[in-house]
C-alpha cells in the first residue's frame, strides 16, 4: 500500500510524510531496534517521504533512518534533511546529555550555525555519510530566522549549485514562520519550503503571503507541526493542552473544541483533521507528522481523500473569522428539467436516435454576492434527449446540495477541491462509477461551478483558464488513473511551455475571426432531400469547409444521400459521416468502405463507444478515412485508452458528458501529447456555447494550431441563451462576456420546463 502522492519537479511526495526527530531520541531514548521498527511501520502504512536533520539527536536520527531505509529501493522514497547546524566535536561535553536541546543523547558534538559555502558543503557531506546514500532529494536551511543574510546569499547560492549539479534534488527552508519563507520564495530560487506550526487548523493567517507566492512561483510547501505542539494531537482537547509549547489560552481551547465538535459530526478524528486541513491548498505536497513508535506512528494520511471534511473545516474557520462581518456563500440551488421539442422538426435525428427532444438538466448556483449590482450566479447543464432528463436533474440536486452553505471563496478558489468534494460522495459514485446519470449530473454541477468562478473573475471561461497559473489549473484536474499516460509534472510543463506565446495566439485567433467550425445542421437523417440540399448550399455559401451527414440506417439510402451531398458541396469541401454507434465492427468496416468513393474525411462513432479495440480495428481497415469518436466517451480513462490503443484519428470530447473542465482539460492534454486533434462534439442544446471556450483554450494554451481541427456547430436553440455563441464565416467568434455562456433565459425556462412549462402544458391539454 502507498498513500496518495503529490508530485513536484520530479519528486512524488506522499501526502503524509514521516518526521524523524524521534529517531534522534527526542524527549526520550529508544533503542536501535525500536527505531528500525518505527520506520518499517511507516513504510507499511504507505509513507514514502521521510524528513530528518543533523540537529535531531546530533546526527543519530540520520544514522538510524539511513540504516532503516537501506532495506528499500532508493528510487521509491523521497528523503529530506537540513543544513545550517553543522556538528563539530565537543570533547569537553562528551560526558553530558543533550537534554537542553530536547534529545536524550551524549553531548559529544555541538551545533555551530553556519550557512557559508563551506558550512553548507560540509553539512551535506556529513549527512550523506550518516545516511549512507549517494543523493539527498530535498535540503532545507534549518531555522534561519536570525541568519537572513547568509540564507539568502551564500546558503541559497550554494544549494542552487548543488541542485544544478545533481547532488540534491531541490532546496528550500524549514521554519516556524511564514513571512521569512515568503521572502525566500520572492528573492531566491527555492523549490520547496517547510512551514512548521503556521499552516494548521488553528493558524493560517501568517502563511497567506507564503502560499500566494508559492502558487505564483511554483514552489511546493510541506506543512509540519500541524498538531500545534499537542493541542490537536488527541481525539479530545484536554484542559491542560499546550499550544505552541505553552499552556493554550482559553480562546484557543474554545476554537479547538469547536473543531473537535465538527469532526465528531463527520465521524472523523481531530488528529486526522489536523493532517487533512493543509492538504486543501494545492501548493501543499505533504504534511509531515512525527513518528512516535512502531505502534503509534503517523496514521492520518489515510484520511487525505476526505474532501468533504476538509472543506467543512475550512468553511467553519472562515465563518468564525467573519463573525460580525460578511462572508459570501452558496445560498441555494435551482434545478430545472428543460425539454425542447426538436423531434417535431426532426432536428437532431440520426440512425440511433430518431425522435430526440433536446433537453438539459439545468443547474443554477445562487449566492449572496453581487457583481456590478447584479446577483452573482453560476449556470451549468448536462445534455440529454428527453425521457430520463428528470433522473439527471435529481442526481444534480443531490450533488449540488453539498455546495449549499459553502464559502464562495472555497468553492471557486479551489475548483479541484470542489470537484473532489462532490466526486467523493461514495454512495452516488457507486451508481457509476464515473459514468451514466451520476456523471452527467456531476458535469452539470461542475459546469455551473466553473461558470460561477469565471463570472466572479469577470472573464469569459476560456480566458479564465488561459490566465490560471499552470499548477493551479493542473491541480484542479482529475488525473487519477492517468499517471501511465500523463503525470502532473508533464501537464504543468506542457502548460508552462506555451505561457510566453499566449498573448500572440489570442491576438491571432481574434484577427482570424475566431475558431473554425463545421456544420451538422444539414445532415440530420430525418430531413428530406430538398431540405438537406437547401441547407448544404447555405453552408457552402456561408464559408464552411467541413460538413457532416448522419448515416447508418440503410446502406443503399446512405450511398444515395452521400452521393447527392458530395455533388452539392463539390470536391474541395471535406465531408464527414456519423453512424451514431449503429454497427458492429465488421459491419462498420464494410459500410464505410462502401461509401469510401465519396472521399470521406472521417467516420464518427462507427460502433459502441466503449469498444476501444473495435475502434482500432476499424481505423486500420478504413484508412485513409479517419475515425472520430468521443461524444459518448464516459470519462477521461476511456479517452486515455483510445489514445494509447491508437484507435482514433480525431478526439471528440463532450462538454456535458465528462465531469466538466476537471476531466476535459486532462483529455486535451493527453491528446496534445500524442498529437491527436480534438474536434469537440456540439450537437445538442447549449453544447456549442460551451465548446467554443474549450477549443479556444486548446488553441491558446496547448496546440497553437487549427490545422485539421474543427469544432462542431449546429444552428439550433441558441435563442434560449443569454450569451449565445456567434458564428460568422464558419468560425466561432471569440466570446467576451464573463462566464461559460451557459445561462438560459427566464422566458425559455418558463416555456419549456417539463412538465409544467407553458409548451408542455399545452401539449398535454
Amino acid at each position: 500500500m502507498t498513500l496518495p502522492t503529490r508530485s513536484h519537479r520530479g519528486l512524488a511526495f506522499t501526502t503524509l510524510g514521516a518526521g524523524c526527530a524521534q529517531l534522534g531520541n527526542l524527549y526520550r531514548a529508544i533503542s536501535d531496534e525500536e527505531a528500525e521498527a518505527t520506520v518499517r511501520a511507516a513504510w507499511e502504512r504507505g509513507i514514502r517521504y521521510f524528513d530528518t536533520a543533523p540537529h535531531y539527536g546530533l546526527g543519530l536520527s540520520e544514522r538510524r533512518l539511513g540504516r532503516a531505509l537501506a532495506a528499500y529501493p532508493r528510487d521509491e522514497y523521497v528523503l529530506s534533511t537540513k543544513v545550517g547546524r553543522v556538528l563539530v566535536p565537543s570533547p569537553e561535553t562528551a560526558g553530558e546529555r543533550d537534554l537542553a536541546n530536547g534529545f536524550d543523547v551524549p553531548a559529544d558534538s555541538r551545533r555551530v550555525y553556519d550557512l557559508s559555502r563551506d558550512g553548507v558543503l560540509r553539512s551535506i557531506e556529513d549527512s550523506l555519510e550518516r545516511l549512507g546514500v549517494d543523493r539527498i532529494d530535498v535540503v532545507y536551511m534549518h531555522d534561519p530566522d536570525d541568519h537572513w543574510e547568509a540564507a539568502s546569499t551564500t546558503g541559497a547560492e550554494t544549494l542552487v549549485q548543488l541542485r544544478d549539479e545533481g547532488v540534491i534534488g531541490g532546496f528550500g527552508a524549514g521554519m516556524n514562520q511564514g513571512e521569512m519563507l515568503a521572502d525566500l520564495i520572492e528573492q531566491t530560487d527555492v523549490d520547496i519550503v517547510m512551514c512548521a506550526g503556521r499552516l494548521t487548523l488553528l493558524e493560517q493567517d501568517h502563511a497567506e503571503r507564503m502560499l500566494r507566492l508559492a502558487a505564483e512561483r511554483d514552489v511546493a510547501v510541506v506543512a509540519a507541526a500541524v498538531y500545534n505542539s499537542g493541542l490537536l494531537s488527541r481525539e479530545s482537547v484536554a484542559e491542560d493542552a499546550t499550544f505552541n509549547y505553552t499552556q493554550a489560552p482559553a480562546g484557543i481551547l474554545a476554537r479547538a473544541r469547536d473543531i473537535e465538535r465538527i469532526c465528531r459530526e463527520h465521524n472523523a478524528s481531530l488528529p486526522a483533521a489536523a493532517v487533512q486541513f493543509p492538504l486543501r491548498y494545492p501548493q501543499v505536497v505533504s504534511v509531515v507528522a512525527g513518528m512516535r513508535g512502531a505502534d503509534q506512528g503517523p496514521r492520518d494520511g489515510r484520511a487525505a481523500h476526505c474532501a468533504t471534511l476538509r472543506r467543512t473545516l475550512a468553511c467553519a474557520r472562515r465563518r468564525r473569522l467573519h463573525q460580525g462581518g460578511s462572508m459570501s456563500t452558496i445560498t441555494s440551488v435551482e434545478i430545472h428539467d428543460l425539454r425542447f421539442p426538436t423531434s417535431v422538426t426532426a432536428d437532431g435525428s440520426d440512425a440511433m436516435n430518431q425522435d430526440a427532444d433536446y433537453s438539459a438538466a439545468y443547474v443554477v448556483l445562487l449566492t449572496d454576492e453581487t457583481v456590478d449590482g447584479e446577483p452573482l450566479r453560476g449556470h451549468g447543464f448536462t445534455f440529454t434527449i428527453g425521457r430520463g432528463n428528470e433522473l439527471c436533474a435529481a442526481a444534480a440536486r443531490s450533488y449540488a446540495n453539498h455546495l449549499v452553505g459553502q464559502d464562495l471563496d472555497d468553492v471557486v478558489g479551489d475548483l479541484g477541491g470542489t470537484y473532489r468534494l462532490l466526486a467523493s460522495d461514495s454512495q452516488l459514485r457507486w451508481l457509476g462509477p464515473e459514468k451514466g446519470v451520476v456523471h452527467l449530473a456531476l458535469a452539470a454541477v461542475m459546469n455551473a461551478a466553473w461558470d460561477l468562478a469565471a463570472r466572479r473573475a469577470g472573464k469569459p471561461l476560456w480566458r479564465y483558464l488561459v490566465e490560471l497559473p499552470a499548477e493551479t489549473l493542473v491541480d484542479a484536474l482529475d488525473l487519477r488513473y492517468l499517471s501511465d499516460e500523463l503525470t502532473r509534472d508533464e501537464a504543468i510543463a506542457m502548460l508552462r511551455a506555451t505561457a510566453p506565446l499566449r498573448a500572440a495566439r489570442t491576438a491571432e485567433l481574434e484577427a482570424a475571426g475566431g475558431y473554425p467550425c463545421y456544420t451538422t445542421s444539414a445532415g440530420w437523417l430525418g430531413y428530406d432531400d430538398d431540405k438537406m440540399v437547401r441547407l448544404l448550399r447555405e453552408a457552402v455559401a456561408e464559408g464552411y469547409s467541413h460538413v457532416k451527414l448522419k448515416v447508418g440506417r440503410d446502406l443503399h439510402e446512405d450511398r444515395r444521400r452521400v452521393a447527392l451531398a458530395r455533388a452539392i458541396i463539390g470536391p474541395d469541401i471535406k465531408l464527414m459521416i456519423d453512424a451514431n454507434q449503429m454497427w458492429d465492427v465488421p459491419q462498420a468496416i464494410e459500410w464505410v468502405n462502401a461509401l469510401a468513393e465519396y472521399d470521406l474525411h472521417w467516420i464518427e462513432e462507427p460502433t459502441s463507444p466503449d469498444d476501444i479495440l473495435g475502434h482500432a480495428a476499424i481505423r486500420a481497415a478504413v484508412a485513409p478515412i479517419g475515425v472520430a469518436t468521443g461524444e459518448h466517451g464516459m470519462n477521461r480513462v476511456l479517452f486515455k485508452q483510445l489514445l494509447q490503443a491508437e484507435a482514433i484519428d480525431y478526439c471528440q470530447i463532450d462538454s456535458a458528458r465528462m465531469a466538466s473542465v476537471n476531466e476535459i482539460v486532462a483529455v486535451y492534454l493527453m491528446a496534445a501529447k500524442r498529437g491527436v486533434p480534438v474536434c469537440p462534439h456540439a450537437g445538442g442544446v447549449g453544447l456549442c456555447e460551451l465548446v467554443q471556450h474549450l477549443s479556444i483554450f486548446d488553441y491558446i494554451a496547448l496546440t497553437g494550431t487549427t490545422e485539421d481541427r474543427v469544432t462542431e456547430y449546429v444552428d439550433h436553440l441558441h435563442e434560449h441563451f443569454a450569451d449565445p455563441c456567434i458564428v460568422a464565416d464558419a468560425r466561432y467568434v471569440v466570446p467576451t462576456r464573463p462566464g461559460y455562456s451557459a445561462e438560459i433565459i427566464e422566458g425559455s425556462i418558463a416555456e419549456f420546463e417539463f412538465p409544467d412549462g407553458g409548451y408542455w402544458r399545452q401539449v398535454v391539454a
